[in-house]
C-alpha cells in the first residue's frame, strides 16, 4: 500500500504510480478495505487494465519496463496463490514509507514538495511551491501493525538516510526480529554512507538500494546540485562490498537524454541493474520532448521514442532561472547547449 505525495487529495493509492478514481481515503487501513481497491483486484484478476494504472501501461508501450512489470517478475510466482483468495483473506504484503521531504540536494528535475532543497531553490527564485509532504505516520504505524506478515517495504523520501526517525524504525524492526523476514527497497542519492547504517541494513533478509542516477560525471553533477559524481562512484563500491543490492534508476530530461546512453554503458561494465527509468512530467520543462529539433537528432536510437512529439513547454527560462541561482552554465557541462541557451 502506498500515499501519493504529489497530490494532497490522494493520499492513499495500491503504489506510488497510480491515480486514484474514485472517493479519498485518508487513512492505509480503510483503504486497504475500500471498494476501490477491491475494483483495481479484481480487474486485475480479469486480465484487464484499470484506469488508474495508465502510467505503467504508457511505459510498457514505449518499450520501457514499468513497476508493474519489475513487481511481477520479482515476486508473482511467489505469491500468486493469493490471487484466487477472498480479499477477506489478505493482508498487506508492501508497505511504502515516504520518510518526508528533507533532502540535501536540489535536484533540478525534483519537484518542491519531495525535496526541502528544491523547495528553497524556488522561494529564492519566487517560484510557485507546494507544501513539502511529511514522514508518513499513518504508513509507520500500518507496518508496525502488520510487521509480522509484511514481507516488503518501499523507502523514499526526500533523502531517507537522513532521516532520523527512519533510522530508529529500521532499528525496531531489527531489535524485535521483523527485519531478518522483511525485503526492503530505498531509494537514494547514494551521497550517504557509514558503518553503522551498512549494519544496520544488514539486518534485513534482502536489501535493494535504488540510487537515483541521471548521467555520469559533470552530466550527474550538473542536474543534481550538490553531488560528488566520485563520492558517490566509491559509496556504491561501499555498498556492493558489504553485500548490498544496487540498483541504478534514472528520470528522463531534456538535461540527460542525450547522455543516457552513457549511464547506460557505465552500469553495464560494472553489472549494475538499471532496470526502469522514469520520465519527467513536472517540472514540464524538463519533458524530453521539448529537447530541441537539432538535438533530437543526436539523441541515441533506444531514447528516441521519448523526444519524439512536439514541445510541451518552453525550457528556456526554467534552465537559466536555475544556472542563475546555482551560479552554473549548463554549456560548460555539456557543451551541445551551445546555441540553445
Amino acid at each position: 500500500m502506498d500515499r501519493n505525495p504529489y497530490d494532497e487529495g490522494l493520499p492513499a493509492g495500491p503504489c506510488c504510480m497510480y491515480q486514484q478514481q474514485k472517493e479519498k481515503v485518508y487513512d492505509l487501513e480503510s483503504y486497504w478495505k475500500s471498494e476501490e481497491l477491491k475494483e483495481i483486484r479484481e480487474t486485475f484478476r480479469k486480465d484487464q487494465k484499470p484506469k488508474g494504472c495508465w502510467k505503467c501501461f504508457d511505459m510498457e508501450s514505449k518499450g520501457k519496463t514499468s513497476i508493474r512489470q519489475n513487481a511481477n517478475e520479482s515476486r508473482l510466482e511467489e505469491h500468486k496463490d493469493k490471487i484466487s483468495l477472498p480479499d477477506s483473506q489478505l493482508v498487506p504484503l508492501e508497505i511504502k514509507i515516504k520518510v518526508g521531504a528533507l533532502c540535501n540536494l536540489a535536484c533540478r528535475m525534483c519537484v518542491t514538495n519531495v525535496s526541502s532543497r528544491v523547495n528553497t531553490v524556488y522561494k529564492t527564485l519566487g517560484w510557485e511551491t507546494m507544501e513539502p509532504y511529511k514522514y508518513d505516520l499513518d504508513a509507520e504505524k500500518t507496518l508496525k501493525l502488520h510487521a509480522d506478515t509484511v514481507e516488503y517495504i518501499d523507502v523514499v523520501g526526500g533523502e531517507p538516510f537522513y532521516n532520523k526517525r527512519l533510522i530508529a524504525l529500521l532499528e525496531w524492526l531489527k531489535d524485535n526480529s521483523h527485519s531478518k523476514h522483511m525485503t526492503m527497497y530505498i531509494t537514494t542519492n547514494g551521497m550517504f554512507y557509514n558503518e553503522k547504517l551498512v549494519e544496520l541494513l544488514k539486518s534485513f533478509k534482502e536489501i535493494v538500494l535504488i540510487v537515483s542516477m541521471d548521467g555520469i560525471g559533470k552530466v550527474h553533477e550538473y542536474i543534481r546540485p550538490g553531488c560528488d559524481f566520485n563520492e558517490l562512484e566509491s559509496n556504491i563500491e561501499k555498498f556492493r562490498n558489504n553485500g548490498i543490492n544496487v540498483l541504478v534508476q534514472s528520470t528522463i530530461s531534456l538535461l540527460n537524454v542525450l547522455h543516457l546512453h552513457e549511464l547506460d554503458q557505465w552500469c553495464l561494465e560494472r553489472k549494475i541493474h538499471n532496470p526502469q527509468k522514469h520520465i519527467v512530467y513536472d517540472p514540464k520543462e524538463l519533458h524530453p520532448t521539448n529537447l530541441p529539433d537539432a538535438l533530437k537528432d543526436k539523441v541515441s536510437k533506444s531514447y528516441k521514442k521519448f523526444v519524439s512529439g512536439p514541445a510541451k513547454s518552453d525550457y528556456k527560462e526554467f534552465i537559466k532561472g536555475l544556472d542563475s541561482y546555482w551560479k552554473t552554465d549548463i554549456k560548460k557541462f555539456m557543451p551541445e547547449w551551445e546555441s540553445y541557451v
